[in-house]
């Protein structure tokens, strides 16, 4: 007796969460392709609950029905992603930017752009350097991108201004240690520290620092190759080296391509 009521609870149960899990593909149906990504792993679910249920004649229709279901969702993935890559490039072109690659390895510029179309996300990186994670939305990816743009890109550069304060960095970071060649990051250390202001120097706390970080430090190195190249030398990271964040920094070489460097020298 307890055997067999024990086996009832269990398909009530199953039963249950078969009628939820049809619930929600249901109201998902008015829109198969933007869903089809999230109805598919329902009917993945779906599909092993149905294989712990004995149902008859019942079974046979449901699997009729997984069946339809899993060609329309193929059909319905496919339309997605050609629709979400034409309006992607679109958006981009519009913007100057170039979209490269294939899924889910896209690029724009210096940006890759790594879909995931089963979280409906897109994990966004200038070069290696995480950016953030937008939704599957072209618009969202766009802005985004554009913030991130204007936020390396909005503030005035003087060259010489700053050739001055990454010699000093430099120097500090050469202190204790042989050579001419500074660790980058050590540099990249410095140059944060000699940026903050009065307010820091007399107070410093949190909320008197003023950040600089790895994308903004790769930025400006790059800006300084450009305009006084001939003072600055970068020392190309080791294979090894690469994979350690606290010993390279990337610096574009142009506006679609840069290099990991672990060392940095200034002459002068």
């Amino acid at each position: 007796m307890k055997e067999l009521r024990d086996e009832l609870l269990r398909f009530q149960r199953r039963a249950k969460e078969l009628a939820a899990l049809l619930a929600g593909y249901g109201r998902m149906e008015g829109d198969p392709s933007s869903n089809s990504f999230v109805m598919e792993t329902l009917l993945l679910k779906m599909e092993k609950l149905r294989a712990g249920l004995e149902l008859g004649p019942l079974c046979s229709k449901l699997n009729g029905w997984m069946d339809d279901q899993k060609l329309r969702l193929k059909r319905g993935k496919e339309e997605f992603k050609s629709d979400f890559g034409r309006r992607l490039e679109g958006e981009l072109e519009a913007k100057g930017l170039k979209l490269r690659g294939q899924y889910p390895n896209l690029y724009a510029g210096l940006y890759s752009l790594k879909v995931n179309f089963l979280q409906g996300e897109i994990a966004l990186s200038w070069g290696p350097e995480p950016v953030k994670k937008v939704r599957l939305n072209p618009q969202e990816v766009v802005d985004s991108l554009l913030r991130f743009e204007e936020g390396l890109k909005g503030s005035p550069f003087d060259p010489s201004s700053y050739l001055s304060l990454l010699r000093e960095a430099y120097r500090r970071a050469l202190k204790g240690g042989g050579g001419d060649r500074a660790p980058i990051v050590a540099v990249l250390g410095e140059v944060a520290f000699l940026r903050q202001g009065e307010k820091f120097r007399v107070d410093p706390t949190k909320s008197n620092y003023t950040g600089y970080g790895r994308t903004q430090f790769g930025y400006d190195l790059y800006q300084l190759k450009k305009l006084k190249g001939e003072e600055l030398s970068l020392w190309v990271a080791t294979f090894e080296a690469t994979k350690r964040k606290d010993r390279v920094i990337f610096v574009p070489d142009d506006e679609e391509r840069g290099t990991r460097y672990a060392y940095l020298s200034i002459g002068g």
